[in-house]
């Protein structure tokens, strides 16, 4: 969430560019139907839900899937979860949708770079839902006294659901250590 603006438009123009190359006309149709995307316009949960829609058909939001229905049932898992509450998760996540997005689509951190805290960025190489290339180019230019950007490239948004074994194994090589140290964590060996 570098720059929300920067990166509506990245992940719009990959799901246009896709829609063409494999031909399909309803794609192409409702995401020209909210051109120029994000624009300056307000952003909308009718128009973040089209540009959003064919970013995850095309694979933007879990690499190499068309939708989110792999993990669509992963609180079977659980019997503590009843359906109330998995109903609360969904009104919980709009309330804050809600109260949040006209802050959230100003956000631009592009020049805020120089930080006294390590910084780790946990980037999936196809990920079009928060672009992974404004995250790069804006990696590059971070100074921090420890940093570490990992690429997951089996991976788009959801990093830790698409590879959750790498992504605990970099928790624990890469960010525990500086937790440890911070004592924000405890040295079990």
């Amino acid at each position: 969430m570098i720059n929300i603006r920067r990166s509506e438009e990245e992940g719009y123009r990959f799901a246009l560019d896709e829609a063409r190359s494999h031909h399909n006309s309803e794609a192409e149709k409702e995401l020209l139907s909210i051109a120029p995307y994000p624009g300056t316009a307000e952003l909308t949960f009718g128009r973040i839900g089209v540009q959003r829609q064919w970013i995850m058909f095309y694979g933007g939001l879990t690499y190499g899937r068309t939708d989110f229905s792999y993990d669509g049932n992963a609180w079977n898992i659980s019997p503590d979860y009843t359906d109330k509450d998995l109903d609360l998760v969904d009104e919980g996540s709009l309330y804050s949708l809600t109260h949040l997005l006209k802050a959230a689509e100003e956000l631009n951190y592009e020049n805020l770079v120089n930080f006294k805290c390590p910084i780790f960025l946990f980037e999936g190489r196809h990920d079009y839902a928060t672009s992974h290339t404004v995250a790069e180019e804006w990696f590059k230019r971070v100074d921090a006294p420890t940093k570490k950007l990992v690429w997951f490239d089996n991976s788009a948004h959801m990093v830790m659901q698409e590879e959750p074994g790498r992504f605990l194994y970099h928790l624990i090589t890469d960010l525990r250590p500086s937790a440890v140290k911070a004592g924000d964590g405890s040295s079990i060996e």
